[in-house]
């Protein structure tokens, strides 16, 4: 009777001491941060209003800054922008005929200046008279009011042709605008608009996302910051498919200068911290990882 009550009492002991390990190493398993990852997402929209003519990708496909990603519809801007060019060809052409008249002009004066040179020559050797040299000054003072009308309808004519210019590279801007490309290399989260429907200025078009490399927002204790310094190699888990924890190298890229109090959602390693800080972990995705996901950082 003795021993089975020794017996009894052993195994009782035994399985406090093994919950008590185990309590204990569970302690020690637990992450030193936990957060949700997330990625710099970008929103396109569009910069023109007008009919979606063509889409040349979808969402969850991955683009480089510079692709094509949407058409919207450019005949009203490229028929005024032809109108523009008929006008500035017209106006050029006008610009032709008055420098034609002004050469004929030049020749005129030239002509002029030689016969006053010739008629004063005559009237100091009084050969000329008096009429004929007033007539000879008058003739060429013309002349040189009429080349002053020729340099202002230039002047006025050149500065037309730059208004023309001007509102033609306001038209080649809106038309540009109206191919709307990737900003940044990314992968399309989000599509909002459909081929033919309208596209207008302001709204968005898509949402894209670099997840190649994803942060890991995560939030410390005032007690972790010494162990939280930028460039340091953590290590990240994520729930993996099988139930087990999926481990990869993160590195700790950001950390915020002010502290917070904790998010509710947010787990610490010590439940009575009042206040954390923000630390964002790059871990480079290998397609597992999703935005919005939860992870774990330690730092050993």
């Amino acid at each position: 009777m003795k021993n089975r009550i020794h017996n009894l009492f052993m195994l009782s002991w035994m399985i406090g001491l093994s919950v008590m390990l185990a309590s204990c190493n569970g302690d020690s398993d637990r992450a030193d941060a936990y957060g949700n990852f997330e990625a710099v997402e970008t929103i396109v929209s569009s910069k023109s209003t007008g009919e979606i003519m063509a889409m040349y990708h979808d969402e969850g496909e991955t683009v480089k800054a510079g692709d094509l990603l949407l058409q919207v519809d450019t005949t009203d801007l490229v028929l005024q922008m032809k109108q523009l060019l008929a006008q500035k060809n017209s106006v050029l052409a006008n610009r032709a005929q008055v420098k034609a008249s002004m050469s004929v002009l030049e020749e005129n004066i030239s002509g002029a200046e030689t016969e006053k040179n010739r008629v004063e020559n005559l009237y100091k050797d009084g050969a000329a008279t008096q009429k004929q040299k007033d007539d000879v000054e008058n003739r060429i003072n013309v002349l040189y009011r009429q080349r002053g009308v020729y340099k202002a309808n230039l002047l006025s004519i050149d500065e037309q042709a730059m208004v023309f210019d001007a509102q033609m590279k306001v038209l080649d801007k809106k038309i540009s605008d109206c191919t709307v490309t990737a900003p940044v290399d990314g992968t399309i989260l989000e599509r909002y608009v459909e081929k033919g429907e309208l596209a207008v200025a302001g709204k968005p078009l898509f949402k894209l996302a670099d997840i190649s490399n994803i942060n890991l927002r995560v939030y410390v204790s005032g007690q972790q910051l010494e162990a939280v310094k930028l460039g340091r190699k953590v290590n990240v888990k994520i729930d993996a498919i099988d139930g087990t924890m999926k481990n990869y190298e993160g590195t700790v890229i950001w950390v915020s200068s002010e502290a917070e109090f904790t998010p509710k959602v947010v787990q610490t390693k010590k439940e009575r911290v009042k206040q954390v800080y923000a630390t964002k972990v790059r871990v480079k995705n290998d397609g597992s990882i999703k935005i919005g996901m939860p992870g774990e950082m330690y730092f050993q």
